[in-house]
């Protein structure tokens, strides 16, 4: 019950204040706004789904530790299984833009 809670207040957290520039390197669209982020995270399109890969690959070979996408991956993975990945209109998309490659990397690449 206390993970639960702990867990909940962080994902609280973080739809309060998504990492919204994270989003905008990782995605490669400056314009992106809060509420587009909320979206993407945590009420993903079919086309937002498709977007996933990139969310979780995390950042290029050699980023330092203090990257941006380090702290995304990290948001995204957790944000995808708890609340996605039961949701077929997520899953498919997902898998399709190549999603499974990315995980089977991060399993052999952690």
């Amino acid at each position: 019950e206390e993970i639960l809670g702990t867990i909940t207040e962080a994902m609280k957290q973080k739809f309060n204040s998504p990492p919204v520039d994270a989003l905008r390197l990782m995605l490669g669209n400056a314009e992106l706004t809060l509420e587009e982020a909320r979206r993407i995270l945590f009420f993903p399109t079919f086309n937002d789904a498709k977007k996933y890969p990139f969310l979780i690959c995390g950042p290029p070979e050699g980023a330092l530790p203090s990257h941006p996408g380090l702290k995304l991956q990290r948001v995204a993975i957790v944000v995808m299984y708890l609340r996605h990945s039961s949701f077929k209109l997520f899953v498919e998309p997902f898998i399709l833009a190549g999603g499974l490659n990315v995980l089977a990397d991060l399993a052999i690449h952690p």
